[in-house]
């Protein structure tokens, strides 16, 4: 596990460490997921795939996301990767 202490800017912007991004092959244009898991925490997740997937992906984050009492429908999930 890396950890790095990073802040958030003034535009919100948050600066993923190169050392992250080379372990990770974080490249820009790269898309992300960021969601709360409690007030204090928010997790960030790398995600990659093909339009083939897209369905069974959103499924199957859906489903994870209930098992954290997290709540999201797919027309809000569909409008994030629009």
């Amino acid at each position: 596990m890396t950890f790095k202490v990073v802040r958030i800017s003034s535009k919100g912007q948050l600066v993923i460490p190169q050392e992250i991004r080379d372990r990770m092959q974080i490249k820009e244009g790269d898309n992300f997921i960021i969601f709360t898991v409690s007030d204090d925490v928010l997790v960030l997740r790398k995600i990659v795939f093909s339009d083939e997937n897209y369905k069974t992906f959103k499924k199957k984050f859906i489903e994870a996301l209930k098992e954290l009492n997290v709540e999201i429908s797919e027309d809000l999930l569909d409008k994030a990767f629009v």
